[in-house]
């Protein structure tokens, strides 16, 4: 008993100096959990608020673990692939830009939102062929962000002997990812500001969301991106889903040319969202996700295109 009540004076202290003179950019526990095929998921049926000096943010998942309302298999409804942008970092739930797409549709359609903070293009492969496939979309709506090309090197997929893509063995959760396992179990514990330190100082932020340096044409970061975007375009074309591709701080020239190139000819389209030095106003100054309005704004051109392509 005198050790556990040390132990708790201890955290107690350590919150209180944390709290006093360690800044803590992100407060909160984790929204996410281990998948050994899909690397992670969202938390089902999970709420909380995460904080940032930038922003104050309620989340909640449906029991899928996906961010939004709850759409039964079957209904059809719009489809949202994506990492933290389509989640919605930064804004409440109902301010992402996929709920303000349903708004837009006056509710027609049932909206399915599998966007997932700190992933790649990679898991879509596997989404498509299981989770999504029992929706029956009617359109789908792809989000490119430039730190995909990284993500995607080391992921789900590589090149076989043929130049196909091959699913590689299913993954083993770290020492990390166990050890996050253990401490999100502690009441409270995740809320604090000493957990928000502890996960501070661990995570690698993927190029502190600045491109990475210039490479070679053909070499995998790009390769493996865009053969993973062509098979699901493929996937949709094939079933004749509508579809259309977001993409996210993509500013070099020849990647974008090459994105939009693809997807033409896949009978999709991909689009340029403003990025911050075109539209700081569309985003957070330093941690530079959309912001309420740049959601907005998002929405408001998602459904412009998904209105042309007969979707309503």
């Amino acid at each position: 008993m005198a050790l556990l009540l040390s132990t708790i004076v201890s955290l107690l202290l350590a919150e209180l100096v944390v709290r006093m003179f360690v800044p803590v950019h992100d407060v909160g526990p984790s929204t996410t959990l281990f998948d050994e095929e899909l690397g992670i998921r969202l938390k089902p049926n999970f709420v909380a608020v995460r904080k940032k000096p930038e922003f104050t943010m309620k989340i909640s998942t449906n029991r899928e673990g996906r961010r939004g309302p709850l759409a039964e298999p079957g209904e059809g409804g719009i489809v949202f692939m994506g990492d933290s942008y389509t989640m919605g970092i930064g804004v409440n739930d109902g301010e992402e830009y996929p709920q303000i797409v349903a708004e837009l549709l006056d509710g027609a359609l049932p909206i399915h939102n599998f966007g997932v903070a700190g992933t790649g293009n990679d898991r879509w492969l596997k989404l498509l062929k299981d989770d999504v496939s029992a929706l029956e979309p009617k359109a789908m709506v792809f989000q490119v962000c430039f730190n995909d090309f990284g993500d995607n090197v080391n992921g789900l997929y590589q090149f076989g002997s043929q130049g196909e893509l091959v699913a590689r063995p299913p993954l083993e959760p770290s020492l990390a990812r166990r050890a996050k396992q253990i401490l999100e179990a502690v009441p409270l514990l995740p809320r604090t500001h000493l957990y928000g330190l502890l996960r501070q100082t661990r995570i690698k932020r993927h190029s502190a969301f600045v491109e990475a340096p210039p490479e070679e044409p053909g070499l995998p970061s790009d390769e493996i991106t865009y053969a993973i975007l062509t098979e699901s375009l493929a996937w949709c074309a094939d079933r004749k889903i509508p579809s259309l591709v977001l993409l996210v701080g993509v500013t070099r020239e020849e990647r974008t040319d090459r994105l939009k190139e693809l997807a033409r000819a896949c009978g999709s389209e991909a689009y340029s969202i403003p990025w911050r030095h075109e539209r700081p106003d569309l985003h957070y100054e330093s941690d530079l996700h959309w912001n309420a309005e740049g959601h907005r704004f998002v929405a408001q051109l998602v459904h412009e295109k998904l209105l042309g392509l007969g979707v309503q």
